[in-house]
């Protein structure tokens, strides 16, 4: 679960125990279990995408526009992101590790 805060943070937690996971800056767009990762805005046209077991920042995108909406197509292993303009990105997710 991701709660955001007051301030432009959002910090996620383990639904099953309520352990905090990790905490970062901006607001989280989508989130998938199979992938274990998480998408995620902080500035207007900023797009990073974390991995959700340790928190560490698997990649940091620089859009067109701002971001609007985010989703994971796990099966594919693709993310798709809407900007404000209307373009739709399709993020291949298969070369993201956290072990890089």
């Amino acid at each position: 679960m991701a709660v955001y805060g007051n301030n432009n943070d959002t910090t996620v937690y383990r639904v099953p125990t309520g352990v905090r996971l990790f905490g970062f800056f901006g607001r989280a767009l989508a989130g998938d279990d199979t992938l274990n990762m998480l998408a995620a805005t902080d500035r207007i046209q900023e797009l990073n995408i974390y991995d959700t077991a340790n928190g560490k920042r698997l990649a940091h995108y620089l859009l067109d526009q701002a971001v609007i909406a985010a989703r994971f197509l796990p099966q594919r292993k693709q993310l798709l992101v809407f900007t404000a303009s209307q373009h739709v990105y399709r993020i291949d997710l298969s070369k993201l590790s956290s072990e890089d």
